[in-house]
């Protein structure tokens, strides 16, 4: 059992993965075609590591190091990525070489599945009285904090953009 669940998301904040804004005119220019299809997060081309290379966010890589060596600790990645582009996060993952439990969204919007995730954790681990979690997302952030006053354990949100805790 572990003391502390620590939660790190992927897009933006343990990684630099492109946006569509800039990741589309990028892949285009690069292979030469349209874009395929009409979103991005949900696309397996988006995670292409011959196309893009993405990046540490190293500040925030520096506390997921700092948390991985406490046997206490269970420090996964939680990505609002859909479960079928798995294999492509661990991929960029793999750059790293980061292979800690990824948990890829089964479905939903992502603050919902993230939630249900860390119920789910903090129930699965009775003796755990905090979750730490890293997110980017400004308007998941705000959820985040009012679901925070509801849990039973402590929970303390870091804002990744300013590597500032928040909550």
């Amino acid at each position: 059992m572990y003391k502390k669940l620590i939660s790190f998301d992927f897009d933006g904040t343990l990684i630099d993965t492109p946006t569509p804004e800039i990741g589309i005119p990028i892949w285009e220019k690069e292979i030469g075609s349209k874009w395929p299809g009409k979103g991005w997060w949900a696309n397996s081309e988006s995670l292409n590591t011959n196309v893009f290379k993405p990046e540490l966010i190293e500040h925030i890589y520096d506390h997921f190091i700092n948390y991985s060596i406490n046997s206490d600790h269970y420090v996964f990645i939680a990505t609002g990525r859909i479960k079928r582009l798995e294999k492509h996060v661990k991929n960029v993952l793999g750059l790293y070489n980061i292979d800690n439990d990824l948990y890829c969204n089964t479905g939903g919007d992502t603050f919902s599945f993230k939630t249900n995730l860390f119920e789910t954790l903090i129930q699965k681990n009775p003796k755990a009285d905090e979750l730490i979690m890293f997110d980017d997302r400004d308007e998941h952030l705000e959820q985040f904090k009012i679901w925070a006053k509801k849990q039973k354990v402590k929970i303390t949100i870091y804002d990744s953009k300013t590597n500032e805790i928040i909550f």
